[in-house]
């Protein structure tokens, strides 16, 4: 008798090992820590609110557009609070564990791929970040999907 998708040890697996991760961040979260997160929050903010309060005399971060876009179109949509503000970064996080999986699997089979994504799981970094409006959680995952992508390929 075949084995459920959704009974397979396999998925069971994986699923405890995302639960692990979303168990972790609520653990160890930190949301906006008024330092370089708070600025990119204030800019996601202002991003599409008229008039625009842009100028030349804004930094760096307002050129991130990979984080500040999705997290400014949440602020439309919800509320502006702290969990707003790190739904997008959650999200990736999340992804970019899924992304290691598939990987994994489809370089060296299913243990690999649960095994990778057990370690990026429980890696302190995406358990931090993964918490944080900062794009060093948006870049690993964007990596992870063009490596996916590659081997897709």
């Amino acid at each position: 008798m075949p084995v459920s998708k959704y009974k397979d040890p396999y998925t069971i697996a994986l699923a405890a090992i995302l639960m692990l991760n979303a168990l972790l961040k609520w653990r160890f979260f930190i949301g906006l820590s008024a330092a370089d997160d708070f600025s990119y929050g204030v800019y996601a903010f202002t991003m599409f609110r008229e008039p625009l309060p842009w100028d030349m005399n804004m930094d760096f971060r307002v050129l991130r557009q990979a984080l500040l876009v999705p997290a400014a179109i949440l602020f439309l949509i919800i509320p502006p609070t702290t969990t707003t503000a790190v739904l997008y970064p959650l999200a990736v996080s999340f992804g970019t564990v899924y992304l290691v999986y598939l990987i994994g699997k489809k370089l060296y089979g299913i243990h690999a791929g649960l095994f990778a994504a057990f370690v990026i799981a429980t890696f302190p970094g995406d358990v931090v970040f993964g918490s944080m409006l900062l794009p060093d959680i948006v870049a690993p995952f964007y990596m992870s999907l063009a490596v996916f992508a590659f081997l897709k390929a």
